[in-house]
């Protein structure tokens, strides 16, 4: 496996789901793509982000989780995954699409 240079994940957040895009950026500037399925907005999918996390990302590289402001929806996950050590960024409708 290439060396990762960066890595983020953007989530998607509705009341109900949480929509997940995990992005790579390798030694050889070569962008990757991996997606699962949605989670729910609570405790238990929560926990089941974590886990995937955990297998999917390297642990060397730091990891940038970005999401849009949803009104309160956002508001757990981006508390649960900041608590668990995550660099969280939660942006401005519209600001998303242009960061990435």
């Amino acid at each position: 496996m290439e060396k990762r240079l960066k890595q983020s994940l953007g989530i998607d957040v509705s009341k109900s789901n949480l929509s997940l895009s995990l992005g790579f950026l390798n030694e050889r500037l070569v962008k990757e793509f991996k997606s699962r399925p949605d989670v729910s907005n609570d405790l238990k999918g929560y926990k089941e982000l974590l886990k995937w996390l955990g297998a999917s990302v390297d642990s060397e590289v730091e990891l940038l989780v970005v999401m849009e402001a949803t009104g309160v929806y956002h508001q757990g996950v981006a508390h649960y995954l900041y608590e668990h050590g995550y660099s969280v960024c939660v942006m401005q409708s519209g600001r998303v699409k242009r960061y990435a």
